[in-house]
């Protein structure tokens, strides 16, 4: 196997890509591409797995990145979207796990230590949502049936209940509520991004 660059010039940029060519052939996929300005800048990379789906995209701006970074599977799904300003993570970061979403946000580079959680069926539906801080939860929660009705919804204030809690019925009919006044609850899940 070697190693082929190619480059390409357009008016506004030049494109290089490395890919693998086995011997006396055709190149079989590309492992690398990055995107000049045409005054050398990088505008893109992109790495690929040996698959040929995309590992990663990072865009930049005057020499920093700056915009969506994006991680892939070697599936080809979206594993983590990053978004940067100027060199700096800012607003929200996505991380996709199996069947949980954590979204954290960014301000001036500083991570904001509340991250929101989502955790999904196996058909995709959402089954629960909630905020969490320091393996706490933090704010709203919200528990589904499959159907997509809210069953339960409430305030945590560290792992206790706090507040008005309502619930539900599949219909999505109130059935009672209750107050709560920081209840301790054994169930809270814990979780770790």
């Amino acid at each position: 196997m070697k190693l082929l660059i190619t480059t390409f010039l357009t008016l506004s940029a030049l494109i290089i890509i490395i890919q693998l060519k086995a011997q006396g052939s055709v190149p079989t996929q590309s492992l690398y591409e990055e995107i000049l300005d045409k005054n050398g800048g990088l505008l893109e990379t992109k790495h690929y797995y040996k698959n040929g789906n995309i590992k990663y995209i990072i865009p930049f701006q005057n020499d920093q990145i700056h915009g969506e970074v994006k991680f892939y599977k070697k599936n080809g799904r979206l594993k983590s979207l990053d978004n940067y300003v100027n060199g700096k993570l800012e607003g929200k970061q996505y991380l996709y796990l199996k069947k949980t979403t954590y979204i954290g946000t960014y301000e001036n580079g500083v991570k904001n230590k509340i991250f929101h959680v989502i955790i999904y069926n196996k058909d995709g539906s959402i089954r629960e949502e909630y905020n969490n801080k320091f393996f706490e939860g933090y704010g709203p929660y919200k528990l589904f049936y499959k159907n997509g009705n809210i069953k339960i919804e409430g305030q945590y204030n560290g792992t206790k209940r706090d507040g008005v809690w309502n619930f539900y019925n599949k219909d999505g009919e109130l059935g009672k509520t209750k107050e709560y006044t920081n209840k301790f609850v054994f169930s809270f899940r814990q979780h770790v991004i």
